[in-house]
């Protein structure tokens, strides 16, 4: 079969299937859930993406240069492998600027209010962001399907770790794995 792995960095595993304001998170993923197969008892080695990548991707808790990784078992049999990523806003200003970022449902939140008393605030600008990562799956998932025809698609989606949104006092990635 044609195989597809998205592998999302910071993905709560409570995005998908979760709700806010009364409106499905997640819902492409959450019916990829429904229909395919899933498993709650999943958990990240690590709280940093390249460590976290590292295990998915080569099969231990620690990569080392020049590991066999799951790249080399697909090519083994025959595979074509393409690898894509995306970088976030705060990469650059000139980047910034052709994201379209004055075209999102939630308003930004300014720094000021990215604090513990705006959890609330916080969550809803992350499901945001869950929310147009669920739909360009979607997008993904639907060219690659006119692309492969009748052709069998294996679609495996994992995330590296979730995000902190103020749990245990805690905001972000990297600091702890709960």
């Amino acid at each position: 079969p044609h195989v597809l792995i998205v592998f999302l960095e910071g993905m709560r595993a409570d995005s998908i299937g979760g709700s806010l304001a009364g409106r499905e998170i997640t819902p492409f993923l959450a019916r990829l859930a429904r229909e395919g197969a899933s498993s709650a008892h999943a958990y990240a080695n690590s709280p940093y993406t390249a460590r976290a990548r590292g295990q998915f991707i080569g099969g231990r808790l620690a990569p080392y240069p020049g590991q066999s990784t799951i790249v080399d078992d697909f090519h083994a049999n025959g595979y074509e492998v393409a690898w894509f990523s995306a970088q976030d806003e705060s990469f650059g200003a000139r980047e910034s600027s052709m994201l379209g970022l004055e075209r999102v449902d939630v308003e930004r939140l300014p720094r000021n209010r990215i604090r513990p008393g705006n959890s609330a605030g916080v969550h809803a600008t992350y499901a945001n962001a869950a929310a147009n990562v669920d739909r360009a799956i979607g997008i993904l998932v639907d060219e690659l399907r006119a692309r492969i025809g009748s052709g069998e698609l294996a679609v495996i989606v994992t995330s590296d770790h979730g995000e902190a949104l103020f749990e245990d006092g805690v905001l972000g990635h990297g600091l702890a794995l709960d």
